[in-house]
């Protein structure tokens, strides 16, 4: 398992005005009191103008993206798989399995305390989290699923998509969320590096899901 803390969460006693206005971006006003509930969010912290700047992209893509929640999903955990980063896995496990659809009304009951956690609620089933694991030719997966595993797999692999692979892509998606496809992935393989580089440790009852993917080959 990457080591955790090398960088690690900011102290309370250090949270500055500029630190407490980034946590309200996702967690709401009542988080520039209370700080952050995210590891990631209290780790980058530490350079609160980059996380700051971070934060509002990476809303901006995950609360608005037009790519459908249950590919969006697949294709972070593709990533998070290959790159085997267990804050990016376990975070995106939860989401899949639990409903925590991750768009404005999702954001309110976040900020709200009021996030149901009830399985079967989810995008995803845990047959679909295991197939991920497995790559493209499971046969759970629509041929637009199966694309999307592979242009991950290639963007991996060789630093591009493939011919074959993009207009397959091209077929089903128009330029705006090939695009916005090609965003998650490179954000979210950068975001395995940094969190893996840097050891953020998975939040509080999502160490199961950290394991699990550590102990897969």
């Amino acid at each position: 398992m990457p080591e955790v803390g090398r960088i690690p969460p900011l102290p309370r006693e250090q949270w500055d005005h500029e630190v407490r206005t980034m946590f309200t971006l996702f967690e709401g006003p009542e988080a520039y009191e209370n700080g952050s509930k995210s590891n990631v969010f209290l780790t980058l912290a530490r350079h609160p103008k980059l996380g700051t700047s971070f934060f509002k992209f990476s809303g901006r893509l995950l609360m608005k993206s037009k790519v459908d929640p249950a590919l969006r999903e697949i294709v972070i955990l593709r990533l998070a798989y290959l790159y085997r980063s267990p804050y990016e896995w376990s975070q995106h496990v939860e989401f899949s399995l639990f409903g925590q659809k991750i768009d404005p009304e999702y954001v309110e009951a976040y900020r709200s305390g009021k996030v149901q956690q009830s399985e079967g609620a989810g995008i995803l089933t845990r047959e679909h989290i295991e197939a991920v694991k497995r790559g493209a030719e499971d046969p759970i997966w629509t041929d637009e699923q199966a694309h999307a595993i592979r242009a991950v797999d290639q963007l991996k692999e060789t630093g591009h998509i493939d011919d074959v692979t993009w207009n397959a892509l091209a077929s089903t998606h128009n330029e705006q969320t090939l695009l916005e496809l090609l965003f998650f992935m490179g954000s979210y393989a950068m975001l395995a590096w940094i969190l893996n580089s840097i050891g953020v440790a998975p939040e509080d009852g999502q160490q199961v899901f950290a394991e699990e993917l550590l102990a897969s080959r």
